[in-house]
């Protein structure tokens, strides 16, 4: 039987490690005890439930009724174009739009007057300058007795071609003597521009005694000269009456642009009433008849017309169309024009001095039927985009295209109760 040691003190190296371990083993046991807490909802997840159940509520409020609406309907339009006779006077003082007469009206203007200087170059026309060459003839005469050559006598050239001509004057050639006798050519040219040579004179090829062809004739001893058929350019009384029509319609054009931009946009120029006075008119620096490849028109013109304030034939076109449309249509108040026909124009000034202008006026627009909003905003409450459509089409058949219908937010199915919320919107393009 085997022997069995029994220690009632551990030994020292086996305490050492027995204390060791025992550390170990203590420092595993936790410290704290966890409390017990029921299952449940934590405070962070009761927020969280909260805030769903709002964003909820919002979200089916926003998908419930929309906070505005937006109705855009496009009527059929129709153009018109009425006619009025319109006065414009510089007697009446100021505009008042209820004492404006439509058969008779007579709107206030202003007197507008304004002096220019206008000049210009133009071109002299071309004129072909047609010279005869001259020169003196030394006539020779061997016969007995005095020769008289009448004016127009005719001398012919040695030269080739031969060339013609004649005397000027008049002339008696002494018996057995000589005389110098001024001669043109008979045609313009340079080719008259002959060099000295000897001359016949065939009208006394039949004299009496036929000797005399031989015994009288004549030399030149110089050149003839002078002969040509230039082109030059000439300031014509032709040219200076063109310039004149020429500058006066380009200075009526320039003086009525210059009476716009000094009145501006607030008014309208009478511009087929202007009055043109032509204050002084000539050619600088040239004379008619003047050599010269150009020369400079000068005119200086006084405009007198009328100008009236745009707003003035604004407001009379409004009036005026409100009284001549049908009482169940509108017109575009954005969307009308006024001309004044041109061949309707007639000034006169009475006897205060005050100038009237007449003429007939064309005021033309677009008209519609006219749409009853309120209704409209009436069957648009609490429906939805159909059915506001369809009912808008039902008491507004004449439109041109499909309603169109806006709501806000744009996840919105149906419209509110609120009338303010609803807005409609006519459109024309």
């Amino acid at each position: 039987m085997a022997k069995t040691k029994i220690y009632d003190i551990i030994p020292p190296k086996k305490r050492s490690q027995y204390l060791k371990k025992q550390k170990t083993e203590e420092k595993k046991i936790p410290t704290k005890i966890k409390k017990y807490r029921p299952k449940g909802l934590s405070k962070r997840n009761t927020v969280i439930v909260l805030v769903a159940v709002f964003l909820g509520l919002a979200i089916y409020w926003g998908f419930s009724t929309a906070s505005s609406v937006i109705i855009e309907i496009w009527p059929s339009v129709f153009p018109v174009d009425f006619v009025s006779t319109v006065s414009f006077s510089t007697a009446e003082s100021d505009f008042e739009l209820p004492k404006i007469e439509l058969s008779a009206p007579v709107i206030s203007a202003e007197l507008l007057e304004t002096e220019k200087t206008f000049s210009m170059e133009f071109p002299s026309s071309a004129v072909e300058s047609k010279e005869k060459a001259t020169g003196i003839i030394k006539v020779y005469s061997k016969a007995s007795r005095n020769i008289t050559l009448v004016e127009g006598t005719r001398f012919l050239s040695s030269s080739e071609p031969t060339l013609q001509f004649h005397t000027q004057k008049r002339i008696t050639v002494p018996a057995g003597g000589e005389i110098d006798v001024s001669v043109i050519a008979s045609e313009a040219g340079e080719d008259y521009n002959i060099e000295p040579c000897s001359f016949s004179i065939p009208g006394l090829r039949n004299s009496s005694p036929p000797q005399l062809y031989y015994d009288v004739f004549g030399k030149s001893l110089e050149s003839m000269s002078g002969g040509s058929t230039e082109a030059t350019k000439k300031i014509s009384q032709e040219d200076v009456d063109s310039a004149s029509d020429q500058i006066l319609k380009i200075a009526e054009q320039e003086v009525i642009s210059s009476l716009g931009a000094q009145v501006g946009n607030d008014y309208r120029i009478l511009d087929k009433s202007v009055k043109i006075e032509i204050l002084s008119e000539g050619l600088v620096d040239a004379t008619i008849g003047q050599q010269k490849d150009g020369f400079i028109y000068q005119i200086t013109v006084k405009a007198t017309t009328l100008g009236v304030k745009s707003e003035y034939l604004r407001k009379f076109a409004q009036k005026y169309l409100l009284a001549s449309v049908p009482g169940n249509k509108s017109f575009q108040e954005d969307n009308f024009n006024i001309e004044f026909l041109p061949s309707t124009f007639a000034t006169e000034t009475d006897e205060q001095g005050n100038v009237i202008v007449s003429a007939d006026i064309s005021i033309s627009s677009n008209i519609y039927s006219q749409v009853d909003i309120e209704s409209i905003k009436e069957i648009a409450k609490n429906r939805n985009k159909k059915s506001i459509s369809r009912y808008t089409i039902e008491i507004y058949p004449e439109i041109k295209r499909q309603p169109r219908i806006l709501f806000s937010p744009l996840w919105v199915r149906k419209s509110g109760l609120v009338s303010e919320n609803i807005e409609v919107k006519l459109k024309f393009d």
